[in-house]
């Protein structure tokens, strides 16, 4: 109903689990210049608030630390190499320890490349790269987002730069496109009726000077083959696989 990209997590719980187990250890991986500065974070509260925030997909809570860091005078390198993969950590080995479900992790590793593309935004954006950007977005009225998520880690794990919008604005959606190299545009949908919103703004992606391909993924996507035929959308894909291969 929304919760795969497709249905890849039926078919597939084994390749997603190494796809989560992946995307931790690369965020945990990440190591600050300064040892000392791990120290710190990790006894800091904030870390404690900052992981509850991630796991419940409360982005507002996480990016109200994000601006908080930012006005005490933390740098993006403290917030990416150090905070993020504190955290990172914290849910590996609450996972090892089977605290944590692998929908959990998974959900909350993901939403800690969201919050991290968010956070470059708001220090200071100069531009993600001369490489084609993919964008992965869904509308304030889907509430169900682990389709895109796992989509844009699939992405990323293969040197992609991907962009994660969740509950994002057609307007956000649009100016992101418009702004910056995105080649690819995703959508996921597990519902009939989020499908017409969809389309609108398909359409208008279209009609922008540079249109990016759209493609589209979620139990209610093998219904859109009109959608295909119009030219709307460029793929209608099953699960993650395809969706690459495309």
């Amino acid at each position: 109903d929304g919760h795969s990209f497709g249905h890849a997590h039926e078919q597939a719980p084994k390749a997603l689990e190494n796809l989560a187990r992946e995307a931790i250890k690369r965020l945990a991986n990440r190591t600050a210049s300064q040892r000392d500065v791990e120290a710190e974070v990790s006894s800091d509260p904030i870390l404690h608030d900052f992981i509850a925030a991630v796991l419940q997909g409360n982005n507002a809570a996480c990016m109200s630390i994000m601006e908080r860091l930012r006005e005490e005078g933390r740098s993006y390198l403290y917030i990416a190499e150090v905070l993020f993969s504190e955290a990172a950590r914290d849910l590996g080995s609450r996972w090892e320890n089977d605290e944590l479900s692998f929908i959990d992790v998974s959900v909350g590793t993901a939403h800690l490349f969201a919050i991290n593309s968010a956070t470059r935004k708001l220090f200071k954006r100069t531009g993600l790269g001369s490489n084609p950007q993919v964008l992965f977005a869904t509308l304030p009225t889907q509430s169900h987002t682990f389709g895109a998520i796992i989509a844009a880690e699939g992405f990323r794990q293969r040197d992609y730069e991907v962009e994660l919008l969740l509950g994002s604005d057609p307007e956000a959606i649009l100016s992101e496109v418009r702004d910056y190299n995105v080649r690819l545009v995703g959508f996921t949908a597990g519902r009939q009726d989020r499908l017409a919103e969809i389309l609108s703004l398909a359409k208008r992606l279209k009609d922008l000077a540079e249109p990016p391909a759209i493609m589209l993924g979620g139990s209610a996507a093998s219904t859109w083959h009109f959608a295909l035929k119009e030219g709307t959308v460029d793929c209608i894909a099953q699960n993650v696989d395809k969706a690459l291969i495309f």
